[in-house]
């Protein structure tokens, strides 16, 4: 080896040497781990997530009290709504079986007749009719008097279920027979009053309704 050699190799020794340095010194460096979050920022967060998990639960149990008191809203109209027909219905039975009593009439069973009418009445209704009765029955037996009436629709005019009251509007057809006279038919109307009286509709009063004469 020359001269030169040795003086180039002395040379390129020294910056090998310096990049070894680095080399150990870049290995023996560790990267720098993150600090971990303040408690400052930790207590932000949750505090949100509490927050957030309250309103939550808030819209939750709002949501579920306007459903439960939907529901028993519609319960309730529809309760009332069935009771209001049910009683509808218990009216025109109950207007039905009345113009039966007070208008069907055979002489061979008179004291069947009464008592029917008593059924169905009033008290009061039944005690106005009483002081005329035996007159009415004997006429009935005398002149063998016999009525039957088909009632062709019943319209119930006023229903209050919570007083106990109701108008009802039957149209009716009549045909009467009597000793040594022909069977003669005839229709009319009748305007019935009813009172509920131990959960039962009974008739409170009984009114023919006058026909209006054509052109009147």
């Amino acid at each position: 080896m020359t001269d030169d050699d040795a003086s180039l190799d002395a040379a390129e020794k020294p910056d090998e040497a310096q990049a070894d340095s680095a080399g150990k010194d870049s290995a023996g460096k560790a990267e720098p781990t993150p600090e971990p979050a303040s408690d400052g920022a930790s207590s932000s967060a949750l505090l949100s997530s509490k927050k957030f998990l309250i309103t939550l639960g808030v819209a939750a149990v709002a949501l579920i009290a306007a459903v439960v008191l939907g529901v028993l809203w519609w319960t309730s109209v529809s309760s009332d709504e069935h009771r209001v027909a049910e009683a509808r219905e218990q009216v025109v039975l109950s207007v039905r079986q009345g113009i039966t009593a007070y208008t069907e009439i055979d002489h061979t069973k008179p004291d069947a007749y009464r008592e029917g009418q008593r059924e169905i009445s009033t008290d009061e209704l039944f005690q106005q009719n009483q002081g005329g009765w035996d007159k009415a029955r004997e006429d009935i037996t005398k002149n063998e008097i016999k009525v039957k009436a088909k009632i062709f629709d019943v319209g119930v005019l006023e229903l209050n279920t919570h007083k106990g009251e109701a108008v009802a509007l039957a149209a009716i057809e009549i045909t009467r027979s009597a000793k040594g006279m022909e069977p003669t038919p005839g229709r009319m109307r009748m305007v019935t009053k009813l009172q509920r009286v131990d959960d039962e509709w009974k008739l409170a009063d009984i009114q023919h309704v006058p026909e209006i004469p054509t052109g009147a």
